[in-house]
């Protein structure tokens, strides 16, 4: 059984009324006036050097940080539906979903990013700084593809690359206070300074809070989950050190502090539906759930608690050979996970989860002017990491029958520790050559060096306790291990390009790319020593993909369009996959092999003065090629597939990788007496059905959908003031970004967990 986005028929998305309705709001303007104008040129930092978009010769989605803050985009994760071909969740235990052209992690801790993520120039190791708060940014480029030449190691499937505001020569401040009153309540404030210090030195100091109310009603609490209180601060200061020499330093810190999570039950079968009608929880999906965290009968704070602090140091150094950039980093986070396993509001499975990452950067590089017949970047980067978690899964099952099934004795506190670090050298090359006006030829390298060690231990504590215990003769707390092991890495990942400009405003590529992700240890194993020594560590995996593509502009600068076919083979994919039997358990391996395949297209339109349209839409076709022993769904009977305890996907999709999906958006501007403006702006996406769990349970499905975004702004001409009505997924459609097997036997339920419903804010901006 299906869930479904709707009552209205998605399967002709382009013919709903809302399609036409936003046609209608961008093609009026059109009809009243026949002026003539320009794009703006798109900027990027892609291949680490300032470039037009037009130039860059690989699929790149752009959003400028104005967009964001209109729009009242919090996070990434509220950025990914519009985005298509990408998307982001956070994990119900452990590490987020960043997926790109289908691929992606799993939710184990052991996995290191199918996307890499750069901040600044910084690159981040683990998928929980995905989380981060969108805070006075410029831009936010979605790299598709590998990115292994020049990016590295964990962008086997793409990379975001994210871009701050900078500091500025003259005085300039704003400040954005938001009002959500309806969908996810509370109130927003973001703001900024920035400017001059000396002659040589200037600063900017932006910061960034929320605090939400939460959409999903807990009817056994009487509350709204999952509320959240976040803030976020950066500073970042550039100096002028001499002639040729600059620096840029940057701070940041945040604490995200979370009650409740967006998760509810839904798809029961008839007896538990029953069973759990007893505890309020009628087991739809319906944005309400009855969970509540008990410790011994008492109720205890189900939360989740983040704090990340950064740091980084920029140099650059305008030599005769070309600009030579030294990027320092640190960076840390400590998170602290405590909720309710069981989803309900009875005492059975729980889960306390502490995290704790640290990661030193050093990259150098240089590169070249990009005016010589041969232009280059070369450079080495260097990382150390150290990665801590704490596993504990406490079991108690007091409720009724069957949710007490456990005897004395055998209940209490699994624990999984894990102790891990990682070094990775490496040095990497890219080199373009203009052959001729119109032609270039490029070729890049990376060579990687990684090494890393883990330790893990599996025993019993006492019910809630960290206090040792011997183990149970059976029971989920019955299995102990302690296991270690150290692996090392070589790996050589090219890239070439041959890019054409038959006419000055066309340019034609075509590229291949290797990538890997590398490989590394289980976080969450669950198994008895002699298994968990075969099963600790998995290994690393690797992509060749081709692309080829065009970007034009059209005549008097009024449009441009890129499209793109793509084509990715990987081999040894990293996947993890629910184990059924309730004992929260995960397989975690490598499938045999998979391919991501398709077509993406973005457009860009500006038929008169202050109207602009755009497109982005995508097919996607991505399988595993290769995958004959993946676990079974709970519950499958043999007729589905189901032999020994495996199943073959083979040819069968993965996860979130909607077939086709799109996102059309318009805005105008009108200028109004009394030096005002007015700006209506409309969005609408459309996704295709989707996988929410690699092993294909038919109940964590979403079904295809179309959403509707839209804002009204009023300011004044000059810029100084504007005050705006902003509404999201206005139809208020349901859907499901993460899915998999909820509480009780085999198939008896499944958790779901929820996008925000429809959301009106009022949003102000006074820019000093």
């Amino acid at each position: 059984m299906k869930m479904h986005a709707g009552e209205v028929d998605m399967k002709n998305p382009l013919l709903t009324p809302a399609f036409a309705g936003l046609l209608a709001v961008m093609l009026v303007p059109i009809l009243a006036y026949a002026q003539t104008s320009e794009l703006e040129e798109i900027i990027v930092t892609a291949r680490k050097k300032e470039e037009s978009l037009m130039d860059v010769p690989i699929s790149v989605s752009v959003v400028s940080g104005s967009v964001v803050q209109d729009g009242n985009i919090g996070k990434l994760e509220n950025l990914a539906p519009t985005l298509p071909n990408f998307h982001h969740s956070e994990a119900v235990s452990g590490n987020d979903q960043v997926f790109m052209r289908g691929v992606g992690s799993g939710v184990n801790f052991g996995f290191e990013n199918s996307v890499g993520q750069v901040f600044d120039g910084i690159f981040f190791g683990r998928a929980r700084y995905g989380r981060a708060l969108f805070m006075d940014l410029d831009r936010i480029e979605v790299l598709k593809g590998p990115q292994g030449a020049l990016i590295g190691k964990n962008t086997t499937a793409g990379a975001i690359n994210i871009t701050s505001a900078r500091p500025t020569e003259e005085f300039e401040a704003y400040l954005a206070p938001t009002w959500e009153f309806e969908g996810d309540d509370g109130p927003t404030i973001e703001g900024a300074i920035s400017g001059p210090l000396s002659d040589q030195l200037r600063g900017r100091v932006a910061f960034r809070y929320e605090d939400r109310d939460g959409y999903i009603k807990n009817l056994a609490r009487d509350t709204e989950e999952m509320q959240r209180e976040e803030v976020a601060i950066r500073a970042q200061f550039e100096a002028d050190l001499a002639e040729g020499l600059d620096a840029r330093l940057l701070f940041q810190y945040s604490d995200q502090t979370r009650e409740g999570r967006p998760v509810e039950l839904g798809n029961c079968t008839p007896g538990f539906a029953n069973l759990l009608s007893r505890f309020g929880d009628d087991c739809e999906w319906n944005r309400t759930n009855s969970r509540v965290l008990l410790q011994h009968g008492v109720e205890q704070e189900s939360a989740s608690d983040t704090e990340t602090w950064l740091a980084g140091l920029t140099i650059d150094w305008d030599t005769p050979l070309g600009i030579l950039t030294s990027v320092s980093a640190f960076s840390r986070y400590e998170t602290k996970d405590h909720w309710d396993s069981d989803s309900i509001a009875v005492e059975a499975v729980s889960i306390l989860i502490n995290e704790e990452y640290e990661q030193w950067s050093e990259e150098i590089r240089l590169t070249s002017s990009g005016d010589n017949v041969v232009d280059y970047t070369l450079g080495a980067y260097f990382q150390f990491v150290d990665h801590k978690t704490r596993f504990g899964l406490d079991f108690n099952f007091m409720g009724p029958p069957p949710l007490n099934n456990l005897p004395p004795f055998a209940r209490g506190r699994s624990n999984r520790h894990t102790d891990a670090e990682g070094d990775t050298q490496a040095v990497f090359g890219q080199a373009t050559w203009h052959v001729h006006p119109q032609w270039d030829l490029t070729a890049g390298f990376r060579y990687t060096h990684e090494s890393k060690e883990a330790s893990h231990l599996l025993f019993p504590t006492v019910l809630y306790t960290d206090e040792r215990r011997p183990p149970p003769p059976f029971g989920p707390i019955a299995n102990t291990h302690d296991v270690s092991a150290d692996r090392t890495e070589n790996q050589f990942t090219p890239n070439g390009t041959i890019q054409w400009r038959p006419v000055d405003d066309a340019m034609l590529y075509a590229n291949v790319s290797k990538g890997f992700k590398g490989g590394g240890y289980d976080h969450q194993l669950g198994s008895p020593q002699a298994q968990a020594e075969r099963d600790f560590e998995f290994e690393d995996e690797s992509v060749l993909a081709y692309e080829v593509g065009g970007k034009f502009q059209f005549p008097d600068s009024r449009a441009r369009m890129s499209v793109s076919f793509f084509r990715m083979e990987f081999e040894d994919l990293q996947v993890s996959t629910l184990i059924p039997g309730g004992t929260v358990l995960f397989r975690v391996g490598n499938a045999a092999s998979a391919i991501s395949q398709g077509v993406e297209l973005d457009a860009q339109w500006q038929p008169v003065d202050n109207l602009n349209i755009n497109l982005a839409a995508a097919y996607l076709d991505a399988d595993f090629d290769d995958y004959v022993d993946a676990p079974c769904y709970g519950a499958q009977p043999a007729a589905e597939g189901c032999i020994g305890g495996n199943q073959d996907l083979s040819g069968k999709a993965l996860q979130f990788a909607p077939e086709w999906s799109w996102s059309l958006d318009g805005d105008y501007t009108w200028n109004l007496p009394g030096d005002l403006t007015m700006r209506l702006f409309g969005r609408m996406y459309y996704s295709d059905d989707y996988l929410m769990a690699l092993d294909h349970d038919p109940n964590a499905f979403q079904d295809d959908f179309v959403k509707v975004d839209a804002s009204l702004a009023l300011g004044s001409a000059d810029g100084r003031w504007r005050v705006s009505l902003i509404g999201r997924n206005l139809t208020d459609r349901k859907t499901a970004n993460f899915a998999n097997d909820g509480a009780g036997p085999d198939g008896a339920s499944f958790f779901y967990f929820s996008h925000p419903p429809r959301s009106l804010a009022v949003q102000a901006r006074l820019n000093f």
